[in-house]
């Protein structure tokens, strides 16, 4: 066999090794599919006219839910698209609004985390989160009786 040079490495050959592994190491990875899902509408019930009502973003019935799965321990930003009234019968509108804390960020490992859904939200998803939305609507007292709806769009950014 050939014989080595004996002595210290040359460190140019040394920081090249080096980089290399930091470089393979710094790849991008399959990540498992991620779905964001709307599990239950937000509703108010039945609005007296003149009465203002309010959902609160953790009751187990009336407030809104979606849920993001497929997630290995994943940074998000969370946002809405949210309306300022609810469009009824006949042109009717009803104003609705969302406060501070009208919006929640629950895992496995974290409790429920109020947030502000007028803002962008940045959170750490570990393998799922629940996100749950409430709000607050104010009839007029002479509110056409019927049925209101509106769209809530919440947008997941994957970092």
């Amino acid at each position: 066999p050939p014989a080595r040079p004996s002595g210290p490495v040359h460190p140019t050959r040394m920081t090249r090794t080096l980089l290399l592994g930091l470089a393979l190491l710094a790849l991008p990875r399959a990540l498992p599919a991620q779905s964001v899902t709307g599990i239950r509408n937000l509703t108010f019930g039945t609005v007296i006219p003149g009465v203002p009502t309010t959902v609160l973003q953790n009751d187990a019935v009336r407030s809104g839910q979606f849920r993001i799965a497929g997630v290995f321990v994943r940074n998000v930003t969370i946002g809405f698209t949210l309306p300022t009234v609810m469009n009824g019968p006949l042109g009717a509108t009803m104003p609705i609004t969302f406060l501070n804390n009208s919006a929640g960020f629950t895992t496995v490992f974290q409790g429920n985390t109020p947030f502000n859904p007028n803002t962008p939200y940045n959170e750490t998803v570990w393998f799922n989160a629940t996100i749950t939305l409430g709000g607050r609507v104010n009839p007029t007292p002479t509110q056409r009786s019927g049925t209101y709806t509106a769209n809530i769009v919440m947008t997941v950014i994957f970092l």
